[in-house]
């Protein structure tokens, strides 16, 4: 071995001692619902979520809590819409100072949503219908871990590609399936809410707009 080699050992081997590396805690965004607060714990950070349903299950629904806790303890949440579909003022209880909206059309979704959370600014970045990732979702999941950030996807089916820790389903009469894990799992279905889901927050601007 080299004096440079031994040297390099010898740093390395004192680190370790004085400085040991230990694995960053999961630290859990909250989900604001007392009956999935029991089931999922919240939502993961650093880690990837995924919402699927069909367009007007109230799939934004389940988010707002986390949004509202975080926006309103002056912690920035980001929003990727590549279609433009999403109102902000429609949020409720969410503090608009403290929210990112970024529009950068669906081929580039995924590459901004990348970039918001490797950046270390936002604890939630929200990635709105963009179709299925492929490779991107293992860079999505590289970037949540290196920005300490938490990926929510919101998509109208399951994404297999997705490296997603915790899954939900959104299914008809108010009830919701619960995966963690694989999509092939079966997950656990319960009732979240009862009746229709409440108008969401889409905009008023182009046409063929649709709820989330």
């Amino acid at each position: 071995m080299s004096d440079r080699a031994a040297a390099v050992a010898l740093l390395r081997s004192h680190l370790a001692r004085v400085a040991p590396v230990r694995a960053a805690p999961l630290v859990r965004l909250p989900v604001g619902n007392a009956l999935l607060d029991g089931v999922i714990d919240g939502w993961p950070r650093p880690g990837l979520s995924e919402i699927c349903g069909p367009a007007g299950s109230g799939r934004i629904d389940l988010l707002l809590p986390a949004m509202q806790a975080l926006t309103l303890s002056e912690q920035r949440v980001a929003i990727v819409d590549p279609v433009g579909w999403l109102n902000p003022p429609g949020l409720r209880g969410v503090l608009l100072d403290q929210l990112v909206m970024v529009r950068p059309g669906a081929t580039r979704a995924p590459w901004a949503a990348e970039q918001l959370l490797r950046c270390g600014v936002f604890p939630l970045v929200i990635l709105l219908d963009p179709g299925p990732l492929a490779r991107a979702g293992r860079r999505l999941q590289h970037a949540a871990e290196q920005g300490d950030a938490g990926l929510c996807v919101l998509s109208e089916s399951l994404d297999p590609s997705l490296p997603a820790a915790l899954r939900l389903e959104l299914l008809a009469g108010g009830r919701l399936r619960v995966r963690k894990g694989a999509p092939r799992h079966a997950g656990r279905e319960l009732r979240w809410r009862d009746g229709p889901a409440p108008p969401s927050p889409i905009s008023s601007g182009p046409p063929a707009l649709r709820p989330l």
